[in-house]
């Protein structure tokens, strides 16, 4: 099976990327106190970011040695990633849960040593169905069992519940906002909903604050005096800060 091309998304930006190593630096110590090995990635309203903070985190934690597989957990769309094979694309999370595609099909390689890559499979017609069904709880056992880091990239919150009963029964979640257009009452909403089905709410992360701003909560960082990205990511609440 070909490899799925992932390298391209690592940031050249020192900066961005000590953010992401901030966010993966508070998952480890994180679960150092409890088993935090799945972990859920959504966001109040579609467009934040939450596909590229999903991708980036499991690059990052790959990266450090962990082995991380990415399951693109939004089966009301077709394929997110232009880089997957035809010959592959067909076969995923949604085959998978309706049993037309065994464990070993939908798990793919990538180009990033140690991150692997389930795509969704498509459009399925039932997709709170197949995530409250059993084979959907035998996959997340089996990804814990094999995997350090299982990171979900789940539908956002605005209209649908698929994200809400993920997490339920992931280890944890993490909300995306996008500074600038994400409104605190929707990720209040959104906390809300996810802590009525008791969901371990790890943090929001903010993604795309400008350089300006960063600065100015990490004044610290010199380097960002010559960055030349206009945008980063910052991880606003250190875990358990949603609380």
């Amino acid at each position: 099976m070909p490899n799925i091309a992932f390298k391209a998304c690592i940031q050249e930006n020192q900066a961005v990327r000590d953010a992401y190593s901030m966010l993966s630096g508070n998952l480890y110590m994180e679960s150092e106190n409890k088993k935090i090995s799945s972990i859920v990635i959504t966001s109040s309203e579609p467009k934040a970011g939450k596909t590229s903070v999903a991708i980036s985190l499991a690059v990052t934690l790959a990266g450090w040695g962990k082995s991380t597989v990415l399951v693109d957990a939004d089966m009301r769309k077709e394929a997110a990633l232009a880089s997957i094979p035809r010959e592959v694309s067909n076969r995923g999370l949604s085959q998978y849960l309706c049993n037309n595609a065994g464990y070993e099909e939908i798990i793919c390689c990538t180009d990033v040593e140690g991150f692997r890559y389930i795509p969704n499979g498509g459009i399925a017609l039932n997709p709170i169905g197949l995530i409250c069904s059993e084979r959907f709880d035998r996959l997340l056992e089996s990804l814990e069992e094999e995997f350090e880091y299982a990171i979900f990239d789940a539908p956002p919150l605005d209209s649908i519940s698929d994200a809400v009963l993920i997490s339920a029964k992931a280890d944890s979640a993490i909300l995306v906002a996008k500074m600038g257009k994400t409104d605190i009452t929707a990720i209040g909403r959104s906390k809300e909903k996810l802590e009525k089905a008791n969901v371990n709410l790890l943090g929001v992360v903010i993604n795309e604050i400008n350089k300006r701003d960063y600065r100015k909560y990490l004044n610290s960082y010199g380097y960002f005096h010559s960055a030349k990205v206009k945008k980063g990511l910052l991880e606003r609440q250190l875990p358990m800060a949603a609380k």
